[in-house]
């Protein structure tokens, strides 16, 4: 017996629901083919049918009055239109053998080259001068934000500038008294101060910012005696030092100079050696000169009660290349890891060690700060916080950060876990932290050099509980400048000589050579 079905012959309209589903999809296509070939005839057709519509709607929406005999009108109402296939499929028949039209023919071709060349030709031409002047534009306001403020003068020679007639000449030009000079166009008048160093690059600035005791005021303003003996040292410096660095006048150059980044030389170069695959060892001390220099002045005046602060730690530059290394290890097997135990040591207090503090994370510690370098040209700055499981991004760019804080997010949780008591422990999850940026104020760091003076300045910020927009560009060279002050001034504490004697290097920096990264 046959398992092939009779095959049966149907009648127009009565074909299966698959052939008339493949007739109207095949119907479609030849619509969209006429669409294409013919678009002003299928257009024409088009209105034609519109018109013919309308005026059968109009039939039948006309209604008789009552009593009327038009009785034609009313029978045809209500009755449906069955689609007639058979006139369908006829013509589909009839397009399907006629002759096949190319979209486009040969003469064609190059007319539709040449059009989409001059479009594109003339976007570009736009493109090329929009963008001209969009880079001169930023061109001049990097140019007036980079002029000197200052005026270099040397000791026993005359300003370089010509007096104006309302001005006196100075017979006696004095290195105390600042000269009188025009106030300039890009930023706020600054009385330009004639202090300077001879044969050095390094020019001070006296800003007449507010001094009235406010608190962006204490973001800048520094006590006369220690500006006069700054400016004394700048003359005639003398390497100053100040665990783990040393001041000296490269370092005070980069900090209060304007157009000059904090920190980038070494940390640029330290960043790009532990990216190389074939590095095994790191045998040198990573010294991020005025950055960890900070840190050990704050982490200090915690120590010593300066700062009615506490439960915070301050973190050094080679605590986040250390971070970075070991989350590469991390990352490639999660659930055979173990720290190392100079990462355990940063959470019982052991490190950094210049400081040292001996305070646990987790039990003597609920915050960490630190600024951090990323991607090789900009300074951020970093507070985590152990009790609320959450790692905060001060950025002064506004830039999204998470790819950077994903490794701290997964370690410090560890971290801390791995130094609690025992009993707590178990309570304690190996969830990673939330990341969050914080809010910043816009146009921030014009001169696209002070990155790291901000990221300084929002760490304290958010350290003292100051208003985080009181940072801006108009007191951010105060704030330099406040920098360089301060660095000087822990050089010449006795309580801060002191503590550097105390100094005792931990177990892994006593080592001639340590694991970063396999």
């Amino acid at each position: 017996m046959s398992l092939e079905l009779p095959k049966r012959i149907f009648k127009e309209g009565e074909e299966p629901q698959v052939t008339q589903i493949n007739n109207n999809c095949r119907i479609d296509y030849i619509i969209r083919k006429f669409t294409e070939w013919l678009p002003k005839e299928l257009e024409a057709v088009k209105k034609r049918s519109t018109v013919h519509d309308e005026s059968a709607e109009s039939d039948e929406d006309y209604h008789t009055p009552k009593g009327s005999k038009n009785l034609g009108a009313t029978s045809s109402r209500g009755k449906k239109r069955l689609p007639n296939h058979g006139i369908e499929k006829r013509k589909h028949k009839i397009l399907s053998t006629g002759p096949k039209q190319a979209p486009f023919n040969e003469d064609m071709k190059p007319f539709v080259t040449q059009l989409f060349e001059q479009g594109f030709s003339g976007m570009e031409q736009r493109l090329q001068k929009q963008m001209a002047e969009k880079f001169e534009k930023m061109k001049t306001e990097l140019e007036d934000s980079l002029k000197e403020p200052s005026v270099e003068v040397e000791p026993g020679e005359s300003s370089p500038k010509k007096s104006s007639p309302n001005e006196p000449s100075p017979k006696k030009p004095s290195p105390k008294k600042p000269s009188p000079t025009k106030p300039s166009t890009s930023q706020p008048p600054l009385r330009r101060s004639t202090r300077g160093n001879k044969g050095k690059a390094l020019q001070l600035t006296d800003s007449p910012l507010r001094t009235d005791g406010s608190p962006q005021s204490s973001l800048y303003n520094c006590s006369e005696e220690s500006w006069i003996g700054f400016t004394g040292w700048v003359k005639k410096p003398k390497p100053l030092p100040l665990d783990p660095s040393i001041l000296n006048l490269t370092i005070a150059s980069r900090i209060v100079s304007p157009g000059k980044c904090l920190g980038n030389e070494v940390m640029f170069y330290c960043t790009n050696f532990l990216n190389l695959s074939f590095v095994k060892q790191l045998n040198f001390i990573v010294n991020i000169q005025e950055m960890d220099a900070f840190m050990f002045i704050w982490r200090v005046n915690t120590t010593l009660k300066r700062w009615a602060l506490s439960r915070v730690a301050f973190m050094s530059a080679m605590f986040c290349l250390q971070i970075d290394a070991a989350y590469n290890k991390f990352f490639r097997n999660k659930k055979a890891y173990e720290l190392p135990e100079f990462l355990l040591g940063y959470g019982r207090g052991e490190l950094p060690s210049h400081g040292r503090t001996d305070q646990v994370w987790g039990v003597d510690v609920d915050r960490l700060y630190f600024p951090l370098f990323v991607t090789g040209n900009h300074w951020v700055g970093v507070c985590i916080k152990i009790i609320e499981k959450k790692v905060e991004v001060l950025d002064s760019g506004r830039a999204k950060n998470r790819q950077h804080m994903e490794k701290y997010a997964a370690l410090i949780p560890r971290i801390v876990k791995a130094v609690a008591p025992p009993e707590r422990q178990k309570q304690l999850l190996l969830a990673s932290y939330s990341i969050v940026d914080v809010p910043m104020k816009m146009r921030l760091n014009k001169s696209c050099c002070d990155c790291g003076a901000y990221a300084l300045k929002h760490l304290e910020c958010h350290l003292l509980g100051i208003d985080l927009s009181l940072v801006d560009d108009e007191i951010i060279m105060g704030c330099r400048q406040k920098i360089g002050v301060e660095l000087w001034e822990a050089a010449h504490d006795p309580i801060y000589a002191e503590a550097m004697t105390r100094y005792l290097p931990s177990p892994w920096e006593r080592e001639e050579s340590f694991e970063l990264e396999d």
